[in-house]
């Protein structure tokens, strides 16, 4: 009976034990602040958990490691998306619900806008975030292929078909006739599309945002958040509409292959890595030391790039909304 009664006890001690143990590590670590130089003093760099987020120099910069060629990113006015490895993550301001992402089936595709987002999945479009004025309405798709997401409105390319939704103030949802069409980008009171006839604008065009300029054989299309535009064509980065901070001068490239714009910026990536140029009052035009980038995307006042370490942001990534020239101005519906 003893020897029974002392096997029971060590069963006891024991799952005592290792439910102690459970408790203690079950608690989620907080975000962990560290300098640049200890960032990457690091050893490994795959001891670094993808899911923790590192806020580098005050917020300055942020990376996270993440392993996957495939990654798409989207930068919004103050928050960021990202999808990896078949989810979506974002960070950054949330205000509005601009991270609340809701249930996503196989996403492909995301898009941030001024502060909602949208992805692109087996359901269709799905967005989250503001819907002031009804940016999160999305119409019905029958073969969705890209989605885009501007100030306050949203474009999808569905087959041979743009379509577009929410604030149509200036008329950026409402979409011209198209040839068909292989890209679509919502800006912030406009919109560009790509067809068989080159690049076709359409909404504001209080900046000359819509005049596009004569282009040889363009290739990609980008008008972000802002009153300016940016496309790819055989003479290399070619960029029209608002120039206050010189954000929509004509770069000097070398094979450049992806371009895109923000508020008052641009950035660009060419056989010598990322360019940047415009404004740069909050350093989103200063870019950081990047290993082989593979792209790069702007929001509002910051900006990201994928390199061989994963994930960058550098620019304006806090929790305060900045104010937007001329957003406050347009009147309400």
């Amino acid at each position: 009976m003893d020897v029974i009664k002392s096997r029971i006890f060590k069963i006891f001690r024991i799952f005592g034990i290792a439910w102690f143990f459970l408790s203690c590590t079950a608690a989620a670590a907080p975000a962990e602040t560290v300098s640049l130089e200890e960032f990457f003093s690091r050893s490994s760099i795959s001891n670094i958990d993808p899911s923790e987020e590192f806020y580098v120099d005050g917020e300055i910069l942020k990376r996270r490691n993440i392993a996957d060629d495939k990654m798409v990113i989207a930068a919004g006015s103050t928050h960021t998306c990202y999808l990896s490895n078949g989810s979506i993550n974002c960070f950054g301001d949330n205000e509005v619900g601009q991270l609340d992402i809701p249930p996503l089936r196989n996403p492909r595709q995301v898009s941030a806008g001024y502060d909602f987002s949208c992805a692109l999945g087996d359901m269709g479009v799905s967005c989250w975030g503001d819907d002031s004025r009804g940016q999160l309405r999305t119409p019905v798709t029958i073969d969705a292929i890209q989605v885009a997401t501007g100030g306050r409105h949203g474009c999808v390319l569905d087959g041979a078909v743009v379509n577009c939704w929410g604030w149509d103030f200036n008329g950026q949802a409402t979409v011209p006739d198209l040839i068909n069409p292989r890209q679509v980008s919502a800006g912030l009171y406009h919109s560009c599309a790509l067809d068989e006839t080159g690049v076709v604008c359409w909404g504001a065009n209080y900046y000359g945002q819509t005049d596009v300029p004569e282009l040889l054989n363009p290739t990609f299309i980008s008008t972000g958040l802002s009153n300016h535009s940016c496309a790819l064509d055989e003479t290399g980065v070619v960029c029209w509409g608002d120039n206050q901070f010189q954000q929509a001068i004509d770069l000097d490239t070398v094979r450049p292959t992806d371009v895109s714009v923000g508020y008052s910026h641009s950035c660009a990536l060419d056989d010598s890595g990322v360019t940047c140029w415009g404004r740069n009052h909050l350093g989103q035009s200063e870019v950081p030391d990047l290993v082989d980038p593979r792209q790069v995307v702007v929001g509002g006042n910051n900006s990201c790039a994928q390199d061989a370490t994963g994930l960058v942001c550098w620019g304006y990534i806090g929790e305060e909304l900045p104010s937007v020239p001329g957003f406050s101005d347009i009147p309400a519906e």
